[in-house]
């Protein structure tokens, strides 16, 4: 816990809480509901969620790929609750768009995703030449235009 940003008057202070005391976080800012209406904060949770995906036909994990470190990426689910609330699924994929077992997969999860997801969101990312990191770009498929075929 400290100020961030240095001189006098921190920018904000940042606390790192231990997950059993998620609730107890989330209690705090519901209590103080309305806050000021103001550009950040003044108060603000985020939570990020790793996890890997399981193919809800098998129940089995499905294997995602496996970075140069060797370890295995995860998806994630970054929240941030304030004022203006927001979710940001990172929703990693093991097949690519050619794959017919992408669209499979997406036929059985779409529908019990608590979100929508939509074609225009879609990246494919592309290891860096050279550097660490990914390189993000649009895709345009028809297939994936039809997204809401898969829908409730």
């Amino acid at each position: 816990m400290g100020p961030i940003g240095g001189g006098a008057t921190p920018i904000y202070v940042q606390c790192e809480l231990p997950d059993h005391r998620f609730y107890e976080a989330a209690d705090f800012l519901v209590s103080g509901h309305p806050w000021p209406k103001q550009l950040f904060g003044p108060v603000t949770l985020n939570f990020s969620y790793d996890f890997e995906w399981i193919d809800p036909r098998t129940r089995e994990k499905v294997p995602l790929s496996m970075r140069n470190d060797g370890v295995t990426e995860k998806c994630s689910m970054l929240v941030q609750l304030q004022r203006n609330s927001f979710i940001q699924p990172d929703l990693l994929f093991a097949y690519n768009l050619e794959d017919p077992r992408l669209y499979g997969f997406l036929s059985a999860v779409v529908p019990k995703l608590p979100f929508k997801l939509r074609a225009k969101n879609f990246r494919r990312r592309t290891p860096l030449k050279g550097k660490d990191g990914f390189k993000f770009q649009r895709i345009r498929s028809e297939k994936l235009g039809r997204l809401s075929e898969f829908e409730r």
